[in-house]
């Protein structure tokens, strides 16, 4: 056996590893969902989760911009996201804010 086919053959190992690691993950929240009452009070505090977890995800993308870390008035996704949280808060509408903040980003890169 050479060396390209044993790490072919442990790219295949640990990918169906992963595969079924993940699958078992996920089926777990189904296979639990019919053997356990959610409280009212629970359904509730889990309706914020989406909530929570959007944020969390672009905030970096929008603060953390090349090699320097943090808020920078240059920084031009900063000015789109604040346009994208205003249309937000106003239409409560997940694809205009989404849009809005697309097409301000591409404008600010369009003319700075």
């Amino acid at each position: 056996m050479n060396a390209t086919s044993s790490n072919l053959d442990m790219f295949w190992t640990v990918t169906a590893i992963v595969a079924i690691g993940v699958f078992l993950t996920r089926f777990s929240f189904f296979w639990l969902m019919d053997r356990i009452t959610v409280t009212p009070t629970l359904r509730r505090v889990l309706a914020y989760i989406p909530a929570a977890v959007l944020p969390a995800i672009v905030m970096p993308a929008v603060i953390y911009q090349g090699p320097s870390a943090g808020l920078d008035l240059a920084n031009l996704r900063i000015y789109a996201a604040l346009l994208a949280i205003l249309v937000a808060w106003k239409t409560r509408n997940l694809f205009a804010t989404i849009g809005a903040g697309m097409v301000a980003l591409w404008i600010l890169r369009w003319y700075f």
